[in-house]
């Protein structure tokens, strides 16, 4: 079994909903790479979220909960870039998914330091909510700045300002290398004709 290492993904950290649908990344133009595609991987991405979101037991419940939020929110931000309404569907499934549990946060004082314990409904319920809840805050908030990279194999979202194509620094000079490329490129002798 391949494990995802989560520790060379520089995105992780922001919002929980780009994080989250930030696990479809293209690897090949219009083909995503499933980096939670078994319980596994989920249970390696919710460990570097652990620090903002309870981690819940692994099971059937839990994989099947973040696939489909994570599915709605890809769906949400694809929408939102390409200047689409939201469909109806997706609207209904991130409110049902973020009203099913009001988690309380409260912080708990341990002998080896503080600890945020989410008190409501089971485990699985609250760190879902809270996701769902960060893509209701984000695409009530209008996303004007809501943008998808423009690298070759990335198409990560991220939030920047109008002037800002790439998701990172990488993602810039892989863009500019391709494009130099490109445009420099020798016709084969197969091209010629």
């Amino acid at each position: 079994m391949r494990r995802t290492d989560y520790s060379r993904y520089g995105w992780l950290g922001g919002p929980l909903a780009l994080d989250l649908a930030n696990t479809l990344p293209m690897a090949r133009p219009d083909t995503p790479l499933d980096l939670i595609g078994t319980e596994e991987q989920l249970g390696q991405w919710l460990a570097r979220q652990a620090y903002r979101l309870p981690v819940p037991p692994p099971g059937l419940a839990r994989f099947h909960g973040f696939r489909r939020l994570r599915d709605a929110l890809y769906g949400a931000f694809v929408a939102t870039v390409a200047g689409q309404p939201l469909p109806r569907e997706i609207i209904g499934a991130l409110n049902s998914v973020s009203n099913r549990t009001p988690a309380q946060p409260r912080l708990l004082a341990l002998p080896d330091g503080l600890q945020v314990e989410y008190r409501g409904a089971n485990p699985v319920d609250i760190a879902l909510a809270l996701v769902a809840a960060s893509g209701v805050r984000l695409l009530g908030s209008g996303l004007g700045n809501l943008r998808r990279c423009g690298a070759p194999g990335c198409g990560l979202f991220f939030l920047g300002t109008a002037r800002k194509k790439w998701c990172s620094d990488a993602c810039g000079t892989r863009a500019r290398a391709a494009r130099h490329y490109g445009r420099n490129r020798e016709p084969a002798v197969s091209d010629v004709g």
